[in-house]
């Protein structure tokens, strides 16, 4: 939580600043990741440029998912519920236009909280604990201002995670869930986004 904390102040400082200084004609952005859906997180993003190269983001997210795996005569279910909570920079590229459309660099952490349970009714067998990780990544991405206020980007978003388990997920052996650790190509985020520019 005091990580979370610093997070949030940090950026509520950053934002106060850069919107006392801002002097362009799109400042701010409202969008949504269409490609989170596929992947059962729903979120939404707030971006606010505060230089002519340079914009910060908060983005939040809700985490839903429910599996069946089919076994012999009967259905296990695994389900996965929580929140996700990432602030971001951007450092856009382009000599000739303003943030926040060109080419973009940069960095995000991303603090996630999920509950995860696998169910077998007929042996009331159940799994359940829950998963806190951390992601430090980098973003490679484009951003298009379409007429005057319609947003289009995409990126992708490698990271190293840290994550820790609780509950019986941790001391069930073997372990039914393995929680994300490191960097791998499952961990990158690829970002399908639509939004309003203002």
């Amino acid at each position: 939580m005091v990580i979370l904390r610093t997070f949030y102040y940090t950026f509520i400082v950053i934002l106060y600043l850069g919107m006392s200084q801002m002097l362009l004609a799109q400042k701010s952005l409202v969008k949504v990741n269409l490609a989170g859906v596929l992947s059962g997180v729903y979120s939404g993003q707030y971006e606010q440029v505060i230089s002519k190269h340079i914009s910060i983001g908060l983005t939040g997210g809700y985490l839903l998912t429910s599996f069946k795996e089919p076994i012999d005569t009967f259905e296990a279910k695994e389900s996965e519920r929580g929140y996700v909570v990432i602030p971001e920079v951007r450092y856009y590229l382009s000599k000739y236009e303003n943030a926040p459309q060109s080419l973009f660099v940069g960095a995000n952490v991303a603090y996630q909280k999920y509950e995860y349970t696998y169910d077998i009714p007929v042996d009331t067998l159940q799994t359940s604990g829950q998963i806190t990780s951390l992601r430090f990544g980098a973003l490679f991405g484009n951003q298009w201002i379409l007429g005057k206020h319609f947003a289009v980007e995409l990126y992708l978003n490698p990271a190293f995670v840290s994550s820790r388990v609780s509950g019986l997920l941790e001391t069930r052996n073997p372990a039914r869930y393995e929680a994300p650790q490191g960097i791998s190509l499952r961990q990158t985020r690829i970002g399908v986004g639509i939004g309003f520019a203002f």
